[in-house]
């Protein structure tokens, strides 16, 4: 694990900074299941309508199709918001589905 930063159980590493100005990040990975019936992009158009309704000052871009080695089927979406404690956020997250499985990086 790289200096100054943590694991987070349930979400992934968090890099822990005390210094002002410096900016943090965070790699968070996560399971789920796929409804057949819906399909991932039907996944990804709920998870933006929830990010959407509980972030402030959010803009989101994609989903976009991509590939990933393994993965049935991938989608790569950006979203920027605002958090009061820290300021703008930027957050990629890498959306890929195998069988009835999903993949989440954020």
């Amino acid at each position: 694990m790289p200096a100054n930063w943590i694991y987070v159980a349930g979400f992934g590493i968090k890099q822990m900074i005390a210094a002002y100005g410096q900016i943090a990040a965070s790699v968070g990975v996560g399971e789920d299941t796929l409804d057949a019936e819906d399909g991932l992009l039907a996944y990804l158009e709920k998870q933006m309508k929830m990010i959407e309704g509980s972030l402030q000052d959010v803009k989101c871009a994609g989903p976009k199709p991509t590939s990933f080695p393994g993965a049935d089927e991938a989608h790569l979406m950006f979203v920027r918001h605002t958090l009061e404690s820290t300021g703008r956020c930027f957050m990629p997250r890498l959306t890929r589905a195998w069988g009835c499985g999903l993949g989440l990086s954020r």
